[in-house]
């Protein structure tokens, strides 16, 4: 009888302490950061300012957060931002490239560049970023950005301006540019020629009259 009071005494305990555990000492949550979200300036500049260029962005590893968008597309120049949601500290790597186009006439960038993310908490345990960028593995660029060219002898429509050589400045439509790079009138070898000719041929005249005079 006596053994039969202490089990239910020691039960009676037991579940005491566990119901006073459960409502009073409840068990902690598991802590969790609050999110922020890091914004990653990209410019793109181009001389065929009408045409649309795409700019991609990769996780360069599996536990890098996914960006809110992996594609950026630019109708024409101009500048954004790819933003990327964190919710735990850690160093996270992308890589952020141009995505080269259709338009034959178009020299795109194909400049990589390497976005390394640290974060990390403060002493109120807020989440904060530093962003380092890099391209080449060595070269520390200050922001991304891509320039895009137009190809010699075409406009940005695809079709052939014609000319022999690149454009100069608009309005100059009797310019080439040299191999120098200087613009050069295209009559200007015909001048240089007549210049020589006339040279010879005042020189052959000269000689003439001074061998006339001496006989």
């Amino acid at each position: 009888m006596r053994k039969a009071i202490i089990s239910k005494t020691a039960a009676v305990m037991l579940t005491a302490m566990a119901v006073l555990l459960f409502f009073v000492f409840p068990v902690r949550a598991e802590f969790r950061y609050t999110p922020i979200t890091v914004f990653i300036p990209v410019e793109v500049k181009a001389e065929a300012g009408s045409d649309d260029y795409e700019i991609v962005i990769e996780r360069l590893d599996d536990d890098a957060p996914m960006p809110v968008s992996d594609t950026m597309i630019f109708r024409g120049e101009g500048q954004s931002k790819v933003g990327i949601e964190i919710d735990e500290p850690g160093t996270y790597k992308y890589k952020i490239y141009e995505r080269s186009g259709k338009n034959e006439n178009i020299i795109y960038d194909d400049t990589t560049y390497t976005v390394t993310l640290f974060v990390t908490q403060d002493d109120d345990s807020n989440l904060q970023a530093e962003i380092t960028l890099s391209k080449g593995g060595l070269v520390k660029p200050s922001s991304v950005r891509f320039a895009n060219a137009v190809v010699n002898n075409a406009s940005v429509d695809g079709s052939d301006s014609g000319d022999t050589g690149p454009k100069g400045k608009s309005g100059d439509v009797n310019l080439y540019v040299a191999a120098t790079g200087e613009a050069v009138s295209k009559f200007a070898p015909y001048a240089l020629a007549a210049f020589v000719i006339s040279g010879a041929i005042f020189a052959l005249a000269l000689k003439r009259r001074k061998k006339a005079a001496d006989e």
